[in-house]
């Protein structure tokens, strides 16, 4: 990850979770990322199934 300009590109395929607002209502909704997605990072987040690390 290029931490001056926050872009990326995934060497790897990732399954992650987006937030999705509809009215007032925030969902997550799954969304699958190929290995070559390059993109930019606004925020990012995560939380460990199973452990307090967040």
């Amino acid at each position: 990850m290029d931490t001056e300009n926050q872009q990326f590109e995934l060497i790897k395929s990732l399954e992650a979770y987006q937030w999705l607002q509809k009215d007032e209502v925030l969902n997550s909704a799954p969304v699958f990322l190929p290995a070559g997605t390059v993109g930019k990072v606004y925020e990012l987040s995560w939380d460990f199934e199973g452990t307090d690390d967040k």
